[in-house]
């Protein structure tokens, strides 16, 4: 069991109800479940008691992403750091798949927002305060959708720009791409032609395709 931050009311509240309610939800990845919560007596915001929230997790030990994937590589030197990743990948493009099919959108999924469990391989993801519901179809919908494919994205390509020097920036490049392709299989079975024609409006700026491609499947 580990206490957690240190929050307004507001957003002590919400984080509770919205992680109580998609651990309700039926997907495959995990949710950490609320054991506890409480105010500080010596933490205060104003006049107001800031709380914190005791989650079960699958082990104290257990890193965030973020640094996780670090530590990963250094313990498998010689895994080329593309194979683990692409596995994350999938992973992300499922479960965002998962929420949004339940009608919910995440909004903050990047890399310390979740846990790899690698003896389960699948994610526990974190930290719920910004989940909204959202329609079916329509653009507005598919535009928060994509919040939660290119949050990820963004994160990873910083991740290999600071951890993995000893690539080259041909190599990022194939690696970013690649990570975005394994999202959008996983997600809708989209093809490498597709993805890539997607990033590269996305490198332009332009999120038209990717906003498209989300609402084509979650029409279905």
């Amino acid at each position: 069991y580990v206490p957690f931050g240190s929050y307004e009311e507001r957003a002590w509240r919400e984080k509770i109800e919205n992680t109580q309610m998609v651990a309700e939800l039926s997907v495959d990845f995990a949710v950490p479940s609320v054991e506890a919560y409480g105010r500080y007596l010596d933490l205060t915001h104003g006049e107001n008691h800031l709380g914190f929230i005791v989650y079960s997790i699958p082990s104290v030990e257990l890193q965030r992403f973020t640094t996780h994937s670090f530590q990963h590589m250094l313990d498998n030197p010689n895994e080329h750091p593309y194979k683990y990743f692409m596995r994350i990948a999938s992973h992300l493009g499922h479960s965002a798949r998962e929420l949004h099919q339940s009608g919910y959108v995440h909004r903050q999924l990047h890399l310390s927002n979740f846990y790899h469990l690698e003896d389960k391989d699948k994610l526990c993801i974190m930290d719920w305060a910004t989940m909204i519901p959202i329609a079916e179809t329509g653009r507005e919908p598919a535009m928060k959708r994509a919040i939660d494919i290119v949050i990820p994205l963004q994160g990873v390509e910083r991740h290999v720009n600071t951890f993995f020097t000893f690539l080259s920036s041909d190599d990022k490049g194939t690696f970013r791409d690649g990570f975005f392709a394994g999202q959008l299989s996983a997600y809708g079975g989209a093809d490498d032609g597709k993805s890539f024609e997607i990033i590269v409006y996305l490198d332009r700026g332009n999120f038209d395709p990717l906003i498209d491609f989300l609402d084509s499947q979650n029409a279905k």
